[in-house]
C-alpha cells in the first residue's frame, strides 16, 4: 500500500529523510519519530492483516449469527474469526475499503487490538521490524514500479498474502 500512490511514498520518504540523516545510524528514537510510516504500516495491516484468521475455543456455550441465521455452539467449540473481514467492517470503519492516514487505528485487530487478554506480545517488535525494513529500503534504494497484492480466498492460509513480490527496487546512486 505504501507504493501504490506516489504522494504517499513521497510523504513517507520525506519523513524518513527528515528523521534519519544520511550519515547517521538508525536508532530507536528515529523509529519512534517516523509517525507517518507507523500509520501507513497500521493502515496497511488493517487492509491486509499479517494474520488473516484467529481461532480460539469458546469458554462457554452460546450462539452466533451467520448469514442471518442463529447458530448455537457448545462450550469448547473452535471458533474461527476473519481478521481480514473484521478490519473491513463498515460499522466500525468509515469507507473500510479505502486507505486513510486519518483513521483511528487504536484498536486495530491485526495484532488483536488493545485487549490485554488477546494482545499480540510481538506487536511492537513486528512493527519496529517493518519500520526498519521500510526505512532501510527507502533510504538506500529507489522504487520505479508497484504491483498489487493478491489474495486467494479459495485456498486460504493464516499468513499474508498468497503472493507477494517486491519489484522495481534498485540501489540508489551514491553521488
Amino acid at each position: 500500500m505504501l507504493f501504490l500512490y506516489e504522494t504517499r511514498r513521497i510523504k513517507v520518504t520525506d519523513e524518513i529523510n527528515q528523521v534519519w540523516p544520511v550519515s547517521e545510524p538508525l536508532t530507536a528514537d528515529r523509529l519512534r519519530r517516523a509517525t507517518v510510516l507507523h500509520t501507513v504500516i497500521l493502515e496497511t495491516a488493517r487492509l491486509y492483516p499479517p494474520v488473516r484468521f484467529i481461532c480460539q475455543r469458546s469458554p462457554e456455550a452460546g450462539e452466533g449469527e451467520i448469514a442471518g441465521q442463529t447458530c448455537p455452539f457448545s462450550k469448547g467449540t473452535r471458533l474461527l474469526g476473519s481478521v481480514y473481514n473484521a478490519n473491513r467492517d463498515g460499522d466500525k470503519y468509515d469507507q473500510p475499503e479505502t486507505f486513510s492516514l486519518e483513521r483511528d487505528l487504536s484498536d486495530l485487530l491485526s495484532w488483536h487490538g488493545e485487549n490485554p487478554e488477546r494482545m499480540c506480545t510481538g506487536k511492537d517488535l513486528s512493527i519496529a521490524l517493518i519500520k526498519v525494513f521500510c526505512m532501510t529500503l527507502l533510504k538506500h534504494y529507489q522504487w520505479d514500479r508497484s504491483t498489487e497484492v493478491t489474495w486467494n480466498f479459495k485456498m486460504p492460509n493464516l499468513m499474508t498474502p498468497n503472493t507477494l513480490e517486491l519489484q522495481g527496487f534498485s540501489a540508489k546512486n551514491k553521488d
